[in-house]
């Protein structure tokens, strides 16, 4: 098992000497590095989770994007684009796309502007209303939720906002971390019909217990929301498949 993890790692990055021991201790804070596919990604520190986000995205294809075929020139749209590891992927499979970016934590969309140059990007939350919203502080940058009270102010637009004067979405990419729900149950019909392909991480919802893994560390206990996803949209006319059971779905019509 060890062995496939580090063969994966070793086929995702060309400068992979800057991620093993002993020679990272000579790379500290943020670094770009090298991908195999001849992209590049800046991370915030070498020792961070963000090293196996990109193993994930580009040696597992996370999102199956091989999977989906797309119009030449798509207008593809990232709606939790944290540092930008979908768009790059996006660009890299469609090089001719018109790609917009959406992520609201300043110090992520820092990383999001360098990693993501060919895009439009927005400081900005994608939320049920338009408006200031308060997102979590600190914690892993994918975990960061909207929150009412405390953390950092930012700007956030609805669907139909963030859609307006756009004829159509080839595909739509939105990992928000909860906020998917109100996002599209506050959309207009007419904005829907303007989707052709989603890709949607559908969060659980929060029972207020806990869980504990088999090291001992304690987990919100969640309730999976993947019905909500079937509901939804399948009355609308799109086709919904599960990538991960645990909440990816592919959604089209």
């Amino acid at each position: 098992m060890v062995r496939i993890y580090k063969s994966a790692w070793v086929f995702t990055w060309r400068d992979f000497g800057k991620i093993f021991w002993p020679l990272n201790r000579c790379y500290r804070g943020i670094q770009t590095l090298h991908l195999r596919n001849g992209a590049s990604v800046t991370v915030s520190d070498i020792f961070s989770y963000e090293l196996g986000q990109v193993v994930s995205f580009f040696y597992h294809d996370e999102y199956r994007l091989g999977d989906i075929t797309l119009r030449e020139n798509p207008i593809i749209f990232d709606l939790g684009a944290n540092m930008g590891l979908f768009s790059i992927a996006a660009k890299s499979r469609y090089p001719t796309a018109t790609i917009v970016a959406y992520e609201p934590h300043p110090a992520t969309f820092a990383l999001l502007k360098k990693n993501a140059p060919f895009a439009t990007v927005y400081q900005c939350a994608a939320a049920g209303k338009t408006g200031m919203v308060h997102i979590q502080a600190d914690g892993k940058s994918i975990e960061r939720k909207l929150v009412d009270e405390g953390g950092i102010p930012v700007e956030a637009q609805s669907l139909d906002d963030i859609l307006f004067g756009v004829d159509h979405v080839d595909l739509l990419k939105v990992d928000i971390e909860g906020a998917e729900f109100e996002l599209f149950e506050q959309a207009h019909e007419a904005t829907i019909a303007k989707i052709k392909d989603l890709i949607i991480e559908v969060h659980g919802k929060d029972t207020g217990e806990f869980v504990y893994n088999r090291d001992g560390k304690k987990y919100p206990k969640l309730i999976s929301r993947n019905r909500w996803a079937e509901d939804y949209f399948k009355p609308r006319g799109f086709a919904v498949r599960w990538i991960e059971d645990w909440g990816v779905a592919h959604i089209w019509k």
